[in-house]
């Protein structure tokens, strides 16, 4: 049946017309309808449970599966589903909506949002079973070319990377054309995987991150966490990504960050940067103290500090190359 609603009508309004049209069809005054709305899998449809009770003790209750969407015109479209109470009841499937016919040529609204990589959809509002709907793309708003012709609500199609691209559908009914909106979108690759540090040493610190499946990847440097960021280097394998930065200054902490990049017609289209990470470099590796025996059992080391080292520990051992036990360490330098 058809129940006459307006396209904006609140939820309420929508629960007490369907109430009433129930008791219009069982005609019975000695009833109550219970309502509750149920989940609806599909956009745009809504899904109740009606429970109608009598009141005359030899009445038995039903329950009354009711699906209601709103259609074009600006009526909800009913089908309910009865079945006595206290049996095995199954909800039945939802049937897939079919777009109904116009008789004159009818456009629409047309959206586009990006998917994975370089992958976008474009979306049409409302179609109707006897238009014809061509989809076409452009990046000037001159040269038009044809992407394909939309068998549904939607169509997926591939763009460049860093390109802005123009959509719009041409809707046919018969000889009759006209086009919907323009809408653009331009697709830049994602973010980096996240950045991590693996180790630093004295002189060197290294770094890996996860793939992003793109062309390759500049990594980059600053000796502060927010700002003056200056390409270390690119790289383009397609595997885990790990870089080991060296001869950099000792006792120095520096900040790094990454991004992907994709090569369009020779040109390089960056993606988003990742997370920044920072670590410190060691202090210099000392030269090699002078040694001077005072007296018979004291031994006296001279050590040139070096600029970027707190302090020195010192270990002792009877054999060159091992053996060696920590005796004590150096005060403040």
């Amino acid at each position: 049946m058809d129940l006459d609603v307006a396209k904006n009508a609140s939820k309420e309004i929508i629960e007490s017309a369907l109430v009433a049209s129930v008791k219009k069809i069982i005609k019975d005054d000695n009833i109550n309808v219970g309502i509750k709305e149920l989940e609806s899998k599909r956009e745009g449809l809504r899904l109740y449970r009606l429970t109608v009770t009598s009141n005359k003790s030899n009445s038995n209750a039903n329950s009354l599966l009711v699906k209601a969407g709103t259609a074009i015109d600006g009526k909800m479209i009913i089908e309910t589903y009865v079945a006595a109470t206290g049996a095995e009841q199954q909800e039945p499937q939802q049937p897939e909506q079919q777009p109904s016919s116009v008789e004159t040529l009818t456009s629409g609204t047309i959206g586009v949002v990006k998917g994975d990589q370089n992958n976008v959809t474009v979306s049409i509002d409302n179609i109707y079973t006897n238009q014809k709907y061509t989809l076409y793309k452009s990046t000037n708003k001159k040269k038009w070319s044809k992407v394909g012709v939309m068998s549904g609500n939607s169509y997926s199609t591939k763009i460049n990377f860093g390109q802005k691209t123009y959509f719009r559908v041409t809707v046919e009914l018969g000889k009759k054309k006209v086009n919907t909106n323009t809408v653009d979108i331009k697709v830049l690759p994602d973010a980096a995987g996240e950045l991590r540090i693996v180790s630093a040493g004295a002189k060197n610190i290294k770094l890996d991150w996860d793939k992003s499946g793109y062309t390759g990847y500049e990594l980059q440097r600053s000796t502060k966490p927010t700002s003056g960021f200056k390409k270390v280097t690119f790289l383009t394998k397609n595997s885990k990504i790990s870089y080991n930065n060296t001869k950099l200054k000792n006792a120095t902490t520096y900040y790094y960050r990454v991004r992907p990049y994709k090569t369009v017609k020779g040109k390089k289209v960056y993606g988003g940067f990742s997370n920044v990470v920072s670590a410190t470099t060691g202090p210099a590796t000392p030269k090699k103290p002078s040694i001077k025996a005072t007296n018979y059992n004291t031994i006296t080391l001279n050590i040139k500090s070096a600029k970027t080292a707190t302090y020195y520990e010192v270990s002792r051992s009877t054999k060159k190359t091992k053996g060696y036990t920590t005796i004590g360490a150096t005060t403040e330098l």
